[in-house]
């Protein structure tokens, strides 16, 4: 290849990490809200392949549903969903427990966004139920201990 180029398929190109340096937030919305949970990636080729990756802690109500989904925008566009089930309601996952307590709950996709172009990558949420106060991040305050974490690899195909 070029000189400088990545020719072998399956290298990682580049890895950008986005911890929240964020409180812990709650909604009780049924439509999606956005989390502190970001990141942003500038792929090197066009023809690379984005491993998208998110973890943290959730916390509703006893028999409740908290529901998470991963969005993104290429060049300052619109957010759009990432998953072939965009149409249902739980588009990624959903956390629920028989008692209020705090869950680690996470997901991760490969994106082939087709650009090089800057991508913002983000967690949103929602609860299932306007009576259930559902959280994201486990403190109260921005120390960066509140578990919220997003990884994103550009790897070479």
């Amino acid at each position: 290849g070029a000189a400088g180029s990545i020719v072998a398929p399956g290298n990682i190109i580049q890895v950008v990490t986005g911890p929240a340096n964020a409180a812990r937030v709650s909604s009780t919305s049924t439509s999606y809200v956005d989390s502190p949970i970001n990141a942003t990636i500038t792929p090197k080729f066009a023809s690379s392949k984005i491993l998208a990756r998110f973890s943290c802690m959730v916390l509703c109500n006893q028999n409740y549903y908290i529901y998470l989904r991963l969005v993104r925008s290429i060049a300052g566009g619109s957010f759009s969903l990432l998953d072939a089930h965009a149409n249902e309601d739980d588009t990624l996952l959903d956390a629920y427990t028989d008692t209020a307590s705090f869950m680690m709950t996470g997901h991760e996709l490969i994106d082939s966004p087709n650009t090089t172009s800057s991508i913002v990558y983000k967690v949103q949420y929602r609860s299932a139920d306007s009576n259930n106060l559902a959280y994201i991040g486990r403190g109260t305050s921005s120390n960066n201990k509140n578990s919220m974490h997003i990884t994103l690899m550009e790897i070479a195909q």
